[in-house]
């Protein structure tokens, strides 16, 4: 309780942090209110194409701080819910809680070549240099964010780099200083000091499994080269292993049948960007091939080594079939696309792509995929390429009416609140630096089922709200089940896991966060069994 040296309290200050809470609710309440229409938001930037940073002091956060307009940028989401991309030869963050951009290392407009140093030694003065045309990019298991290749000022890259977020240092891990250098394949499934995927460009489809190994499909080597490679980087052995696919460029698909895994089914060679993981099972849609665009999903299996063809066509360039809104469907799927670079998987589970170029320009379409049903829904935007134009609003207010229109070579990211996130890409008119926030409409019939909600619970209560040392969640089964709570803050880093593996029906979990010590504030508890989610937003207030 806040006090004067007296001990009496302090009606006003009381009173104003008060208001700030209910405030809070308010906001929360506002916030659920329009999701129920799932609403764009433009957050920062500018609204108009080809604008300048403003870089202010490096290290050193600001609310004028902004990033240039920006084209097939390099993300992250660091362990503290941070929004991290790399343009050009520049590196930002974002917090979606300040709503604060900082540039963190570069050297601002001049676009220069990297700083390597010395081979796995980490240094203050290292930097990968100027990277285009959308390098690979990870987040492993304890934080540190990866970049590998992209298009440098000496060619296609093949180079590993390591950014230790606490240390604000680079390190060149494996690689070549060079460029266009030529893929070393080994052997098939056996990791060596010598194989290397190459020097490779347009390839978004990466994925960090559940051992802490790097995944990295497909990209391009050159025009009109394209790969259908799997490749695995091994952190500790500092290996890379060729594990699916073919040694040699423009590899046909070998389909099979949909929804039937076989050793001998692969994509076809192609730049891809849109991809998930779930399970450490590797999701992968669409791309652009050698000839045309494609709309098909398919699934990986790291235990089985076996891809399955999902969903969508075996011919190349088709329309979309988008049906109505939030209806899911086993037979609608996105158009064909390439550069749909905005990919999500959120809370939930479920998988969501937004935008990209088609066959005919830019789209402004959202889907979600849910992989327990396979069934695809059309949840916002439009069917037609080009249309409509974007209408910004007003800067972060949220509205029905808003709308980033088409847009490719866009960065994504989902924050603690289960909102998705873009920012920059083109429209074909010019670069742009705009960020953008979706409210998920939870909503949407159907759009959940099997995810979302426990569909068999018959009571639940979390209480007290807000809550303060501790928090109590009740809850009836139809059937049992064991469950895992989890604490995160709005960032999205956990907090607190606690685990019931009882098989009762019945359960009521008594959370103790005394010690922890946290702030007031909005939290997210989720309450996870058998793969489906509550997610609910609570409120830690001091008594």
């Amino acid at each position: 309780m806040l006090r004067k040296p007296n001990g009496t309290r302090r009606p006003n200050v009381m009173r104003n942090f008060m208001r700030h809470v209910l405030n809070i609710i308010f906001l929360l309440l506002f916030q659920n209110l329009w999701s129920q229409n799932g609403i764009w938001t433009w957050m920062k930037g500018d609204n108009i194409t080809n604008q300048l940073a403003v870089y202010g002091t490096q290290g050193v956060s600001s609310p004028t701080n902004k990033p240039p307009a920006t084209y097939e940028g390099t993300e992250w989401k660091d362990f503290s819910g941070n929004f991290w991309f790399y343009d050009n030869n520049n590196l930002w963050k974002f917090n979606p809680t300040t709503l604060e951009w900082t540039w963190i290392k570069g050297t601002q407009s001049v676009q220069s070549y990297g700083v390597y140093g010395t081979k796995g030694v980490p240094s203050p003065l290292n930097h990968p240099g100027y990277r285009a045309a959308c390098s690979a990019s990870w987040v492993d298991n304890i934080g540190n964010l990866w970049l590998f290749g992209g298009q440098g000022y000496n060619g296609y890259k093949n180079d590993l780099w390591k950014y230790n977020v606490s240390t604000n240092e680079w390190t060149w891990v494996k690689g070549d200083s060079t460029g266009n250098n030529i893929p070393q394949f080994g052997t098939k499934g056996i990791s060596s000091a010598i194989n290397n995927p190459g020097g490779l460009f347009e390839t978004n489809a990466t994925w960090v499994d559940s051992n802490n190994n790097l995944w990295l499909f497909g990209g391009a080597s050159g025009s009109g080269i394209c790969w259908n490679t799997l490749w695995k980087y091994n952190i500790i052995s500092n290996q890379w292993t060729w594990m699916s696919g073919d040694n040699f460029s423009n590899a046909p698909a070998i389909y099979g049948i949909k929804g039937i895994s076989n050793i001998n089914n692969k994509p076809s060679a192609r730049l891809c960007y849109s991809k998930w993981i779930k399970n450490d099972t590797l999701w992968l849609f669409g791309g652009e091939s050698y000839g045309g665009l494609n709309n098909d999903l398919w699934r990986y299996s790291i235990s089985s080594n076996t891809w399955t063809w999902m969903s969508g066509s075996v011919s190349l360039n088709k329309k979309g079939l988008y049906f109505s809104k939030c209806e899911p469907s086993i037979n609608i799927y996105p158009s064909s696309r390439l550069e749909s670079r905005s990919c999500w998987k959120d809370m939930n589970g479920i998988f969501w792509l937004f935008g990209g170029f088609g066959y005919g320009g830019c789209l402004n379409d959202l889907w979600t995929y849910n992989s327990n049903t396979n069934k695809w829904a059309w949840v916002n935007g439009d069917s037609i390429p080009n249309t409509p134009a974007p209408n910004y609003g007003s800067i972060q207010v949220p509205s029905p009416a808003n709308n980033p229109g088409g847009r490719g070579g866009v960065v994504s990211w989902v924050d603690g609140f289960n909102d998705l996130w873009i920012f920059g890409g083109t429209d074909l008119v010019g670069s742009l630096n705009d960020l953008w926030k979706y409210d998920v409409d939870e909503s949407c019939n159907g759009l959940f089922i099997g995810i979302k909600e426990f569909d068999y619970t018959a009571n639940f209560f979390i209480y007290p709200i807000p809550f303060n040392e501790t928090l109590s969640i009740e809850f009836d089964f139809d059937n049992s089940s064991p469950i895992q709570i989890t604490l995160r803050n709005i960032q999205g880093q956990i907090i607190k896991t606690i685990s019931d593996n009882s098989t009762s029906k019945k359960h009521k979990i008594k959370l103790d966060i005394k010690e922890l010590n946290l702030l007031n504030g909005i939290y997210v508890l989720d309450i996870i069994s058998n793969q489906k989610t509550v997610t609910r937003k609570v409120i830690k207030l001091d008594k």
